[in-house]
């Protein structure tokens, strides 16, 4: 099907005079087109002043003559009507973000009340307000997606069939535009508190998913990954807000609190030159214990979480996870690294110096993500959400040895330097984890999710990935040369442009 008749079967009709013309932009360069091959630049390649210009039937001059009028004209109608067409779409999108907002707070009113009355009537009230705002959320992401697609492609139709291009100057337009750029972040996580309060529920002040662990010092989990696509995340956000709490970012140092919705997350993976770890992962060996470095929201952070994780992968597909955990200062993680490293009282840092000695584990890979942490009360149910993945190749000549690590006190990159552009991969998909924690309430047989994330997953929105690993990915991506294996998924020719040898 041409991209014209999509859109035409894709707009919400009642919108439909707020899209941009497509097919009038498409018309305009099918008749530039036809006078570009007509014109006199194409018919030949010298301009005589003595021979008269040529005549059509009706003895005038003939069209693509320089007496018929230089293509110029129709040129500009068609940077006009781009033009026009940006705006026009900037302005809906300006108009449609604050009858969200109004729906909003229409839908706050009708919350309180439906808590106040305590009547069916009133719950089901608020509970479809909250669902219609969550259908105009994704109706308007899917305009913003359609036009912003549209435009893309009548500019890519332009430089193709005519001689001078626009292409690379209107992009730059075109990704700069409010429109394009705009977030509804805000009114998501507003969402998800509301959808929580008609719940009746609410995290406990004390639980330790409020703290930048995130879970328990220790847990024992069961988890599995999918991947969607960019275009899935916001329907499955506003699903699974119906159901699960959305958490509030961490406190940043000096804020007085954080702020519920997406919290830039940074993840640094420790693993020796044998590349030990990455290699017990893709043969999945059991018992294997991994060090890793969490932060939040910097990239200069105060205050590091120390994770230690030995993972094992049942037969069901679900992974295992074992995992320990503790905070401590940014400027004292490198005191890690030294061999007379003295953390008297803390169990768990003195056996991760020890493993970090006895493997020689340097920073090898980073994972940095936006992401959007849900939670059932009881903290038994966790899922996360990461979006804009990128992963980052964290050797560099001041980390490349246990001991450089001690004596420089360098154990990431300075993130005022630039990375080279062989160094970033950008991950395609969002990556939706979820987690049973075993040490929060949940039965020991089980493994089945609610019947609703059940329904969620078995969806077209969510591909389940067994055993993926962001830093598997990354190690394999960043270090080709590296590595003797690859991860069962880049062998899946089903995953598409996701796999490995697309970049991806």
């Amino acid at each position: 099907m041409k991209f014209g008749q999509q859109m035409l079967e894709s707009m919400v009709k009642e919108w439909e005079p707020y899209y941009m013309r497509y097919n009038l932009l498409k018309k305009i360069i099918k008749k530039l087109e036809e006078r570009h091959v007509s014109s006199p630049q194409e018919r030949s390649y010298f301009l005589s002043i003595s021979i008269p210009p040529s005549t059509n039937a009706a003895a005038q001059p003939q069209e693509g003559s320089l007496e018929a009028g230089d293509p110029s004209p129709m040129q500009e109608e068609f940077f006009k009507t781009l033009e026009k067409d940006m705006k026009s779409v900037q302005d809906f999108t300006d108009r449609r973000l604050q009858i969200m907002r109004d729906m909003l707070e229409a839908a706050r009113q009708l919350v309180q009340k439906a808590n106040e009355t305590r009547q069916t009537k009133d719950r089901e009230t608020a509970k479809a307000a909250l669902d219609n705002l969550g259908e105009e959320v994704l109706r308007l992401e899917k305009f913003v997606n359609l036009n912003f697609t549209g435009f893309q492609k009548i500019l890519k139709k332009h430089d193709r069939r005519l001689p001078s291009p626009c292409r690379a100057f209107y992009t730059k337009r075109l990704q700069a535009q409010p429109w394009v750029r705009i977030s509804s972040t805000e009114i998501i996580s507003v969402l998800g508190e509301l959808y929580a309060e008609l719940r009746g529920e609410r995290l406990d002040a004390a639980s330790p998913l409020n703290t930048e662990r995130r879970t328990p010092e220790h847990s024992r989990q069961l988890t599995k990954r999918y991947w969607l696509r960019a275009e899935d995340v916001t329907s499955v956000q506003t699903r699974i807000l119906q159901h699960l709490l959305i958490l509030g970012a961490l406190k940043a140092p000096g804020s007085s609190e954080g702020t519920a919705g997406a919290q830039l997350t940074t993840t640094l993976y420790l693993d020796n030159h044998a590349l030990e770890f990455y290699k017990a992962r893709v043969e999945d060996l059991p018992g294997v214990s991994s060090i890793q470095l969490r932060w939040y929201d910097t990239a200069k952070p105060s205050k590091v979480v120390v994770e230690r994780k030995a993972n094992a992968l049942r037969a069901s597909g679900d992974r295992e996870v074992v995992q320990d955990s503790f905070v401590m200062d940014a400027e004292e993680v490198s005191s890690l690294f030294g061999s007379d490293a003295s953390h008297k009282g803390n169990r768990l840092a003195e056996e991760v110096v020890q493993m970090i000695q006895a493997k020689q584990l340097v920073p090898t890979a980073r994972v940095q993500c936006m992401r959007t942490t849900f939670a059932n009360p009881a903290g038994s149910l966790l899922l996360t959400l990461d979006t804009n993945m990128a992963m980052i190749l964290e050797r560099t000549p001041d980390s490349d040895s246990v001991r450089n690590v001690a004596e420089t006190g360098v154990w990431s990159r300075d993130p005022t330097k630039a990375i080279s552009a062989d160094h970033v991969r950008q991950f395609p998909h969002a990556i939706l984890e979820v987690r049973i924690n075993k040490e929060a309430g949940a039965r020991e047989d089980s493994t089945r999710f609610p019947p609703w994330l059940e329904d969620l997953l078995r969806s077209s929105a969510a591909r389940e990935v067994v055993g993926f690993s962001p830093y598997v990915h990354s190690v394999a991506l960043l270090l080709p040369e590296d590595v003797e294996a690859l991860p069962g998924w880049a062998r899946d020719s089903s995953l598409g442009a996701a796999s490995l040898e697309q970049g991806g």
